[in-house]
């Protein structure tokens, strides 16, 4: 797999390396690294009708939404619509539809995820001097942390695009399980309260920058604290340029185990605790969460 040069530019040259410059940057040496899973992209999409748009642009319009962080198709795809520099970092004339977007990365990119892990590793090392040479030239602040180097971990429902209740599941890997209500005002009532079929994703992002380094999917009926071990160690090898100094995560994540484990890595653990039992003392209840 080809690597691009990561080398800076010193830190008059680096000044014009913000804003769309960082994003084409980044996206370039996406590009560079994954000239092999675009020629398996190209040469597995058979079509006799219109042959849709090249993998090498649907890729890096898909690691766009990636780093702009847009979590719904539409409205990231309305975003480059209006945007002609996003366009052009695409090397795309025109916007495909949510459809032909969705269909690329259900269909076509989905079955060659273990090929796209290492791709981003390599795009997330570049963005790491990117910000470290941000920071040199002073458009990013002295005092601002380096990539990955404040790490939040969180979970999110993922409901399954499939009929749980046919007799046997279009999708069998899903489950049902429970989420609490996203939206707490008085006004929204109980909002998404209650059970669903599907997944649940756990996250692992630089919490200053935003950026997602790791993600892993398991069935909504599993809990996301005893997987934190195992999803840490796997990022830390994904990614062995981080070299994280806290983590910070939910209540979801209070365990004893994964404070030690935290700190067996050096890292310092910045964990919700839960709301104790009526009756409980604090400091009490704290102590048995943690043994």
């Amino acid at each position: 797999m080809a690597r691009r040069n990561s080398s800076l530019p010193g830190p008059a040259a680096q000044v014009s390396k913000s804003g769309y410059d960082f994003l084409k940057a980044v996206l370039d040496c996406f590009s560079a690294c994954s000239e092999e899973l675009v020629a398996k992209l190209d040469s597995s999409h058979k079509t006799g009708g219109n042959p849709g748009y090249p993998a090498r642009q649907m890729l890096r319009l898909n690691i766009l939404k990636y780093f702009l962080n847009e979590r719904f198709a539409n409205g990231f795809l309305n975003r480059v619509d209006n945007d002609p520099r996003l366009l052009e970092l695409c090397g795309l004339s025109r916007v495909p539809s949510e459809v032909a977007f969705s269909r690329f990365k259900n269909h076509r990119l989905a079955p060659h995820q273990e090929e796209l892990n290492p791709i981003m590793a390599a795009v997330f090392e570049e963005c790491a001097v990117e910000i470290k040479g941000l920071r040199e030239s002073g458009i990013i602040p002295a005092g601002a942390p380096a990539l990955g180097e404040i790490l939040a971990v969180d979970a999110t429902d993922i409901p399954a695009c499939a009929n749980p209740r046919r007799d046997t599941p279009a999708d069998p890997e899903a489950a049902w399980g429970y989420r609490k209500a996203k939206n707490k005002s008085p006004q929204a009532g109980a909002g998404n309260k209650g059970l669903f079929f599907g997944y649940g994703a756990d996250v692992i992002s630089d919490a200053h920058y935003g950026l997602p380094l790791y993600i892993s999917v398991r069935p909504a009926n599993s809990n996301e604290g005893p997987r934190l071990r195992a999803d840490l160690d796997a990022a830390l090898k994904l990614h062995p340029w981080l070299n994280p100094r806290y983590l910070t995560a939910g209540k979801g994540y209070h365990a004893g185990y994964n404070f030690q484990h935290i700190a067996d890595l050096g890292i310092t653990p910045v964990i919700a605790v839960p709301k104790p039992p009526k009756g409980f003392c604090c400091i009490c209840w704290v102590v048995s969460e943690e043994g």
